[in-house]
């Protein structure tokens, strides 16, 4: 059996690496019991899985060793292991857990206890627990080029729409405003940060806005309808599934990976270069002559002497962005 521990994952929270001694993992379905009067039993209603919960016991021992796919250090759990451990439970943000069998799960730290006791020098023992979420904190998607994928969600919200309105013919009216922004996003020129960065800032927030308002009305309406007593339904009928909806919401999430990692690479801040003009060009010339992406608007906004002479003398010194 120790052979075959040793081909597992190794354990870790976020990116710290930590041995453990246990570990268990908690499935479960939510269950209504509907009883009635005068009858035994009860007609068990599933409402669904409840969420995965892992549980994990981690020794904190400096005498310990790591075994051969673990990237823990002897020697330095206690107390410094610990410490790192507890400043990254105490982030309540979702995170990656990485269970050994079943790999990255995308969790929530529930809670953690251990004890230090005066005849165990040295080392102490971590009884932590994480809950499985299925929410956007934590970005699912490898985002490369933040509006190639905003729009490629955009196509699949649009594709998803049919199965959407059967569903609930209410849904808000600013859906296609939606797809209207995103339009406008990609107009703009590439993924990278320009100076005029502000501006794609604004519409990376009201794509935001305006997919977390669509996604929480789905959501709603697809509560309403589950949330119907079954004794209002017509006989023999059932609620729409999710299987009409979750297109759409991994559509939406699709489109808020690109439009958080698009405003992450616009509000940071970027190097500026120089750039010695090797001989006398125009400024159209200058910007193809700088990194892919960058513009005539661009290299005005930081260069606005430019702007008055068609062409851009030998030896003049430009200022530009550095891609990110």
């Amino acid at each position: 059996m120790a052979g075959e521990f040793e081909q597992l994952l190794p354990f870790k929270w976020r990116d710290l690496h930590l041995p453990i001694s246990r570990i268990t993992v908690s499935l479960a379905h939510d269950l209504v019991e509907h009883k009635y009067w005068g009858v035994d039993g009860a007609r068990v209603e599933s409402t669904g899985a409840a969420p995965i919960r892992v549980s994990a016991v981690i020794p904190i021992a400096n005498s310990i060793f790591p075994g051969k796919n673990e990237r823990w250090a002897a020697g330095g759990l206690y107390p410094d292991a610990l410490r790192k451990f507890m400043l990254a439970f105490a982030d309540r943000t979702t995170g990656f857990l990485q269970h050994p069998e079943f790999g990255l799960m995308t969790c929530k730290p529930e809670r953690m206890s251990f004890e230090l006791a005066g005849e165990k020098q040295d080392c102490t023992e971590i009884q932590a627990s994480w809950v499985e979420t299925i929410d956007d904190e934590v970005r699912g998607f490898d985002v490369d080029t933040p509006i190639q994928e905003i729009e490629l969600g955009a196509s699949d919200l649009n594709a998803s729409g049919v199965d959407l309105r059967a569903l609930a013919p209410g849904l808000p009216a600013f859906e296609m405003d939606l797809i209207d922004l995103i339009g406008k996003l990609a107009s703009l020129p590439g993924d990278m940060l320009s100076v005029l960065s502000y501006r794609s800032v604004g519409l990376f927030n009201r794509i935001l806005y305006q997919a977390s308002r669509l996604e929480n009305s789905i959501h709603r309406a697809m509560t309403g309808q589950l949330a119907q007593p079954t004794s209002l339904r017509p006989f023999n009928s059932r609620p729409k599934q999710p299987a009409l909806t979750w297109p759409a919401i991994q559509a939406l999430q699709r489109i808020k990976a690109g439009a958080y990692e698009g405003r992450k690479r616009a509000l940071s801040p970027a190097g500026i270069g120089l750039y010695l003009v090797p001989a006398d060009t125009t400024l159209a010339g200058v910007a193809l002559s700088l990194p892919s992406g960058t513009s005539m608007a661009d290299v005005i906004k930081l260069n606005p002497s430019l702007a008055r002479s068609p062409v851009v003398s030998k030896g003049t010194i430009v200022r530009y962005l550095i891609p990110k």
